[in-house]
Order: structure tokens, then sequence, then C-alpha cells
């Protein structure tokens, strides 16, 4: 009988240890290339951040901000520019995001804007959407949508991530920091 020496229990063991970290990290959706702005896996296909930047939420300046890919929405409209407020503290920033969705299934599914929040602060609270320049709808097999999501949001001192909630998995899907790039106005 061959004998298992300390060294061999401990290289398995770490072996081990290693493979159920990564996998729970992936399900949790820790691990994402966001952050880095390429496509993100989902249950369905994938999701990434185009780009992001922060407005003028304050009332002044009020324009529709231009779409990344204005042929990319054929019968969008303009989405919603968030108006802050400063009565009783509330934020009156505003955050502009732009997002792709693909499909890689052989079935369509359903995708809303809907899905996608701001997380204020590394485990703060998520902020639902204030508005979007498409509505909620099927996207068909092997199709692309691009989405430009609003949302108020705080002060730029407070750090701001995107998440998707991706109804096929238990755990929301991690997209990277948005909302530092300056203000612009719109």
């Amino acid at each position: 009988m061959e004998e298992i020496s300390r060294r061999t229990v401990m290289v398995v063991i770490g072996g081990t240890a290693a493979s159920v970290t990564a996998i729970t990290l992936s399900r949790s959706g820790a691990l994402t290339a966001g952050s880095a702005g390429g496509p993100v896996r989902t249950s369905f296909g994938s999701v990434s951040v185009l780009g992001s930047s922060r407005v003028d939420a304050t009332g002044t300046g009020r324009a529709a901000h231009p779409s990344p890919d204005p042929a990319a929405h054929p019968a969008a409209h303009s989405v919603t520019v968030p108006v802050g407020s400063a009565v009783h503290g509330a934020w009156a920033d505003g955050v502009l995001v732009d997002v792709e969705v693909y499909n890689g299934l052989r079935r369509p599914v359903m995708v809303s804007p809907g899905q996608f929040r701001i997380r204020v602060d590394r485990d703060g609270p998520t902020v639902s959407l204030y508005g979007s320049d498409r509505d909620a709808g099927p996207l068909e097999s092997g199709a692309t949508r691009t989405f430009q999501i609003s949302y108020l949001a705080p002060p730029p001192d407070r750090p701001l991530s995107l998440v998707f909630d991706d109804t096929g998995s238990r755990r929301p899907v991690h997209l990277g920091p948005v909302g530092r790039s300056p203000f612009k106005e719109v």
C-alpha cells in the first residue's frame, strides 16, 4: 500500500478549497469583467456597460442625453434626465448609464431596464431607475439591445456600481463602477 505524504494531503486540500472558492465567487456574481467594460455572462447571454456619466440634475440645462449609437435606437424615445430636489436632503445628482444586453439562447427572453440598479457604496442600498429610453420587452434569440438608463444619485464622493438582476440566477450580476466621469450638461 502506498503511503500518502502530508504534502500530498495539503496540496489536495488547498486545490479543493481554491476550487470551491472560485465556484462560489462565480455563482455569486463577484467574478466579473464588467468593471473593465467587457461583457459579463448571464444565464441567457451577456450584459455590458458601454459608458456612464454624471449629469446636472438640479434643473438647469434640460435636454436629452445623446445615445452612444443612434442607429441602435431606431424607435427609441429620449431618456428622461433626472430632476433632483434639494428638499429634505434628497439626492440632486443624476447618472446616465448605457448598457448592452445580448440573448445567446435559442428562445426570446424578457428584458427590462428595471433589472439594472445602482448600488451606493460597496454594500449600501440599491437605487431603481428614474427613466429609460426603452421599455421592457422580449429580446429575440441572438439579438442585442442597448438601453440608456437614468438614476438619481448621491454626490460624487459616494462610489456607485451597477448591478443586474438576472432572473435566471440567484444573485445579482455585478457590472462594476459607474458615474465616475465629471458632470455633463444635458
